[in-house]
């Protein structure tokens, strides 16, 4: 361990915006104990960013207290998150969004950490689907299914959406200071940034705690006034304005809708008796699944960069 001070190590907003932050009264009683005996628990930094020791970092800067630090090695980003998730949700008394978006950010890592090595090793088989391999590693050890390990991923993503347009809202949601139903989170996400800064100032205006369906809607546009209309309108109203290109467009699409088809593959295989199901069936759904799996794959294929093939 090497002793430091404020220059020697930096902050990293994704890796802060994973460690939960101290309620005030823990506030106040971890930096008394910082003055009064100095920082005894070493930050762990990876390639001189803070990984864990947010906090004891932000008061040993305040006071100008020095402090410990203890590097690790990672082969990427994605094993620095892995990292930080499983050490985060060791903590007791997590709230519950947050903890379920933890369980997500992990899911995500370690899914990728998963098609790296795939891609490294020439034998596939080796690492065979990560997704779901991942899904239901992560469902056997926090005790729910494959399907809810994938609907937090889908809710972790759709919060780090939300934290980058408005950063206050998306850390009220996950300390539990709003509430609102996982499902809303995905309708939250939708909204422009002025919709969730309108949004935020309301909600600290109202004093309200809870997010229901109605509460998103947004605003309806205000109507134009009538009146005596401007030279050459004809002509102007003629150019209508394209709106434009947003490249993330169908990706976000995507995200949203198929957490709801894996979710109807799960219900289906979970309920039915496959010794019952006729040859006609059968043949049928073989083939649209084997066409989905060859769908995903190209697209896959596509952003691995390892070419554009276009689906079957």
């Amino acid at each position: 361990m090497t002793q430091n001070l404020r220059q020697d190590c930096q902050t990293d907003r994704e890796f802060s915006a994973l460690s939960p932050g101290y309620s005030g009264e823990d506030y106040a009683a971890l930096e008394a104990d910082i003055r009064a005996f100095g920082c005894r628990t070493p930050l762990f930094v990876w390639e001189g960013r803070i990984v864990d020791g947010h906090t004891r970092y932000e008061i040993c800067t305040k006071w100008g207290i020095p402090f410990q630090t203890r590097s690790l090695s990672f082969p990427a980003r994605e094993d620095a998150v892995l990292w930080i998730c499983q050490r985060q949700l060791k903590k007791e008394r997590l709230p519950d969004m947050l903890r379920r978006y933890l369980i997500g950010r992990l899911f995500t890592a370690e899914k990728d950490v998963a098609y790296r090595m795939q891609k490294q090793t020439a034998d596939r088989t080796a690492f065979p689907h990560p997704r779901m391999q991942t899904g239901t590693r992560l469902g056997e050890q926090y005790g729910v299914s494959m399907h809810t390990i994938y609907k937090a991923g889908t809710l972790a993503a759709a919060i780090d959406h939300i934290r980058r347009r408005e950063p206050e809202l998306a850390g009220q949601i996950l300390c539990g200071q709003i509430s609102i139903s996982y499902e809303n989170v995905s309708v939250l996400a939708r909204l422009s940034r002025d919709e969730l800064r309108r949004l935020n100032r309301r909600l600290a205006d109202s004093h309200k705690t809870h997010l229901n369906l109605a509460d998103l809607k947004p605003a309806p546009p205000k109507k134009r006034s009538v009146g005596r209309p401007k030279k050459n309108a004809g002509i102007q109203t003629a150019i209508k304005e394209m709106p434009p290109y947003d490249p993330d467009a169908g990706i976000k699409s995507l995200g949203y809708t198929i957490p709801s088809w894996t979710g109807s593959i799960g219900r289906t295989f979970a309920l039915t008796d496959f010794s019952a199901v006729s040859p006609e069936a059968e043949k049928e759904i073989r083939r649209q699944l084997r066409a989905l799996c060859e769908t995903a794959e190209a697209m896959l294929r596509a952003m691995d960069g390892s070419g554009k093939t276009p689906p079957p």
